[in-house]
């Protein structure tokens, strides 16, 4: 796996998105589809913060992103059986549900996620998740070949968000010094604090 970035547009249509990965050589190869529901702590008094479920397809490995007593930003690997535990222990309600459902696409070095964004149900937008396979390392190196991939599918000013280098991530911990899912689900993560969110509900 690969250092990655996340954006969305508003703006451009999927197909459009499409249409530019292909002329650069994107061939399919499987599909994108990961869910994230976004949970509250039932109690208003509560010890506990925010909670996000994040649900890559396959029912298998889950990612629970949540913050510390002290801040601090924690992914947890969780099998299918969080479900159970989450709903018996009741600590949570859930506030919002995101859905990126689309397709992944090789691209030479990179492979390219591209998929619709809904939120509650409703269409809002299109992601893309673009990967560089040869550096599996957060480091500056990689940020120049994954900013020009962007910026030809899916340039600045067509954007509403975009995820940062330095989001790998300077308030997480416990991460693994290789890039993999977990740091895919914190940028999920980033795009929900900074588009839905801070217009939706508060955060903890």
């Amino acid at each position: 796996m690969g250092v990655r970035l996340l954006a969305r547009t508003t703006v451009a249509p999927l197909a459009q998105m499409e249409a530019r990965l292909a002329a650069l050589g994107g061939r399919p190869t499987g599909r994108w589809r990961t869910a994230c529901t976004y949970m509250l702590p039932r109690a208003s008094d509560s010890k506990l913060h925010e909670l996000f479920d994040v649900q890559p397809e396959g029912g298998g490995e889950r990612y629970l992103v949540s913050r510390g007593a002290e801040g601090e930003v924690r992914v947890l690997r969780a099998g299918a059986s969080i479900s159970a535990i989450l709903a018996a222990t009741n600590t949570h309600t859930a506030r919002i549900k995101v859905l990126l459902d689309g397709g992944v696409h090789g691209c030479g070095d990179f492979v390219v996620r591209l998929g619709q964004f809904f939120h509650n149900g409703t269409l809002a937008g299109v992601c893309i998740e673009v990967e560089y396979l040869p550096c599996a390392l957060a480091t500056a190196a990689a940020a120049a070949p994954l900013q020009a991939l962007l910026d030809r599918l899916l340039p600045e000013a067509e954007r509403d968000y975009c995820s940062a280098q330095s989001e790998f991530f300077a308030d997480a911990h416990d991460l693994p010094a290789l890039v993999g899912p977990e740091h895919s689900a914190l940028l999920l993560v980033g795009l929900l604090r900074a588009r839905i969110l801070s217009s939706s509900v508060s955060t903890v």
